[in-house]
């Protein structure tokens, strides 16, 4: 990255900052990867919150993993509603994650990725379909350990605004230049923190011309209303 030197500054200035006022985010546990891996494709393209609303509705309306597995894109589709981001493809991305998982292991279990190398934990789930690298970055961080740092699009462009990275420089490289300069004992309360303030300082999303519409046809039905001729009665 260009002028990677000074962002490195900036920061870690930034960071410190955080830290003094909000404290260090602790990671007490390490999460279910699955669980992980379905959160990272649900939060493409939206809020950490309505990611975390939409696994759950998925919880809700199946038994377990295995009938997610088996239902169909459409059927999660209903689960997540038709109006959540991309709900199509994600849908079909969960159902080829989960099917891909259950071909390999024959159960719907990734735990046994702490037991590997972070070489070959992070290699294992860069082959699996529909997961991008911020998701890989995700699993490897909060549910095997690793030293990692994801960066999602919320994230990106809370550091560009705040000018703490080159406005050039891709998810990729970002995620690249962050690991370089994070610290693998940071790198979780790193995330969480720029997670919480990406996710508010996300512009509020304008209300919908429905609204706007539903008023006129209100008062263009009202104009259309037919009096009533009181001499004819």
């Amino acid at each position: 990255m260009k002028h990677g030197s000074q962002y490195a500054k900036q920061v870690k200035r930034v960071y410190n900052r955080l830290v003094r006022q909000h404290g260090k985010p602790k990671h007490d546990s390490l999460a279910d990867p699955i669980e992980q891996l379905l959160l990272g494709v649900l939060a493409r393209g939206t809020t950490e919150t309505a990611a975390t609303a939409a696994m759950k509705r998925l919880q809700e309306g199946t038994v377990d993993l295995n009938e997610l597995r088996v239902a169909s894109p459409r059927e999660m589709v209903q689960l997540l509603g038709e109006d959540f981001p991309d709900a199509l493809e994600k849908a079909r991305d969960i159902n080829s994650i989960l099917n891909e998982v259950f071909n390999r292991q024959h159960e719907l279990d990734l735990n046994f990725l702490r037991d590997k190398t972070r070489r070959d934990a992070k290699d294992y789930l860069q082959k699996m379909p529909g997961v991008d690298s911020c998701t890989v970055a995700r699993v490897m961080l909060v549910s095997v350990g690793g030293h990692a740092m994801p960066v999602d699009e919320n994230i990106l462009t809370y550091l560009r605004k705040q000018e703490l990275v080159d406005a050039d420089a891709d998810a990729a490289e970002v995620q690249a230049f962050l690991e370089r300069n994070i610290a693998a004992d940071d790198a979780y309360a790193f995330y969480m923190l720029m997670r919480r303030l990406a996710a508010t300082s996300r512009p509020r999303p304008k209300k919908t011309a429905a609204v706007t519409t539903k008023k006129k046809t209100r008062k263009a039905s009202k104009a259309k209303r037919p009096t009533t001729n009181r001499k004819n009665k």
